[in-house]
């Protein structure tokens, strides 16, 4: 009797963990495998893309200051570069954080509406519309790494002339 007991004790303990539970609305939903689309969708790995980019950018603009009060015209280019920078990487957040929720609220229209397409046309344009201007935050970093290059090029040549000047004294040159 004991033994009865028991294997309709385990029977009930496995029929339960591996039943699907009715009152759940995701029993059976494609809305898993839609969500799979916006995790996948390339955009989290362009994401941290242009975010390594604006940090090298960062780091070859290289912040100092001569600690005087008054600044140079490098040292405020410097500045305005690296507040560029910082809304440029504040953008990318936002951006980001667009696309995704865009994509899910396409994602979840399509399964709402049974996946048919016609219904969920403006959230498509939404989603289509945030990714094309996530790609074009790629354009606007191109253009601070333009003018950080300038920069750092305009800086070297005046270092090349102060060098030179600098080493030539009493009209002897080393």
């Amino acid at each position: 009797m004991f033994k009865i007991v028991i294997a309709g004790l385990i029977a009930t303990i496995v029929t339960a963990c591996t039943s699907k539970h009715i009152d759940s609305p995701f029993i059976d939903s494609p809305f898993v495998e839609t969500t799979a689309v916006c995790d996948n969708s390339g955009i989290e790995t362009q994401y941290f893309s242009f975010k390594d980019r604006s940090q090298k950018s960062r780091d070859r603009l290289g912040i100092g200051g001569s600690g005087r009060g008054q600044t140079t015209d490098v040292e405020q280019e410097t500045r305005n570069l690296a507040r560029q920078l910082n809304s440029y990487d504040a953008e990318i957040d936002a951006q980001f954080r667009t696309v995704t929720s865009a994509c899910k609220s396409y994602s979840r229209c399509m399964e709402i509406n049974r996946y048919k397409e016609a219904k969920c046309r403006s959230s498509l344009a939404r989603w289509d519309s945030s990714e094309r201007e996530f790609a074009d935050l790629s354009r606007d970093l191109r253009e601070i790494e333009a003018e950080i290059e300038n920069l750092r090029t305009v800086t070297r040549g005046r270092r090349d002339v102060r060098r030179r000047v600098n080493k030539c004294e009493d009209g002897l040159c080393y």
